[in-house]
């Protein structure tokens, strides 16, 4: 019947169409999953390699920072990522499309590896540039200490931030006498040179650094004064003074402090520029010596001159007097006055004699 084959037909249409949309429904499945499985694979290749080159750049920071350890810790734990990434990579490959990763998970496990990577290599420079600084600063440094070792002027390196703060909590007493060994034995010595060694009279660098401001020590009580009073912010200008090394020689000395721009509100280094200035200053005794003896002798010049002049009249007179009529006893007098006037006029010519710097003739 028509009702029969119209159904006939229409069960063979239904029969007809099942299969084949079943076999392109598979088929697109498939191209579905073998992108995903291209697009996984890919990631986690890709995460792979960035994490294998951020491994390389943490060893290449060794070099850069001289830090081994840490370096190799964070390259070794990079490098284990990287291998858990592998295989992930391996069985998404290797079962045909069986196994599929978790792509969002992979996508952000990516963004770290590239971070990451990024990171490393942007802290390099960084890290190079620190090195240089640090270099450099050492240079500086081994600079100083070749100028300050071998200056032929006595240095010492001092720190006056423990005696600053002292003074700020006990309200600037560094002029009270009781309290100066208390200060002083607050000031630390980071360092003297040989030329200081020498003329302090120490065996040795320890030495001199111990000995200095203690009690019996070459640093005089007014040298330890100018030290509080700089520690108390106080204006110090140059000093001079005496003191006693320790070899117990005499030493005159010119004192000049100088504190370095970035240390001048804490104090933490301050130096300490010692010159001998003995043979100076027994030259300028000396010559206030010779200025005095000048003095004297031109005062000597003009006195035998004003007593010279009236010597002679009394000289000449008494030389006349004694040539005239006398008896035995005013002829002893005249000749007693004539010998003392003889005395007196050899005294003015010894007095000249020493104002014209001459050796005595007379005798």
């Amino acid at each position: 019947s028509p009702t029969i084959s119209a159904g006939n037909a229409e069960c063979r249409d239904v029969g007809s169409w099942r299969p084949s949309s079943v076999v392109e429904s598979k088929r697109s499945f498939a191209e579905a999953g073998e992108t995903g499985l291209a697009t996984g694979a890919f990631i986690l290749g890709a995460s792979v390699a960035l994490q294998i080159a951020a491994a390389g750049v943490a060893l290449r920071l060794i070099r850069v920072t001289g830090r081994t350890t840490a370096w190799v810790l964070i390259a070794s734990a990079v490098s284990l990522m990287a291998v858990r990434r592998f295989i992930t990579l391996m069985r998404t490959l290797s079962t045909g499309g069986n196994f599929s990763p978790d792509l969002s998970a992979e996508l952000v496990a990516l963004l770290i590896s590239a971070l990451m990577l990024i990171g490393l290599a942007v802290i390099g420079p960084m890290f190079r540039s620190i090195r240089i600084s640090e270099e450099a600063a050492r240079e500086s440094e081994r600079r100083f200490r070749e100028l300050f070792d071998d200056s032929p002027v006595a240095i010492l390196e001092l720190d006056l931030s423990a005696t600053k703060r002292q003074l700020e909590l006990m309200g600037s007493k560094e002029n009270e006498p009781e309290l100066t060994e208390q200060l002083a034995a607050s000031i630390e010595i980071l360092g003297v040179n040989q030329a200081a060694v020498q003329l302090f009279g120490a065996k040795d660098s320890t030495e001199l650094m111990q000995l200095f401001l203690g009690k019996g020590g070459p640093c005089s009580d007014a040298f330890k004064h100018h030290i509080l009073s700089l520690a108390a912010g106080n204006y110090c200008p140059d000093l001079e003074t005496e003191v006693v090394n320790l070899a117990g020689e005499p030493r005159y000395l010119f004192c000049r402090f100088s504190v370095p721009s970035r240390y001048e509100s804490s104090l933490k280094r301050v130096l300490l520029t010692v010159s001998d200035v003995t043979e100076r200053h027994q030259m300028q005794t000396r010559l206030m010596i010779s200025d005095r003896m000048i003095s004297i002798g031109t005062l000597a010049a003009g006195v035998a001159h004003e007593i010279n002049n009236p010597l002679t009249y009394v000289i000449g007179n008494l030389s006349l007097l004694g040539r005239t009529s006398l008896n035995e006893a005013q002829q002893n007098h005249v000749g007693a006055a004539l010998q003392g006037s003889e005395r007196v006029k050899d005294i003015v010519s010894d007095l000249q004699v020493f104002s014209r710097h001459e050796p005595n003739k007379a005798g």
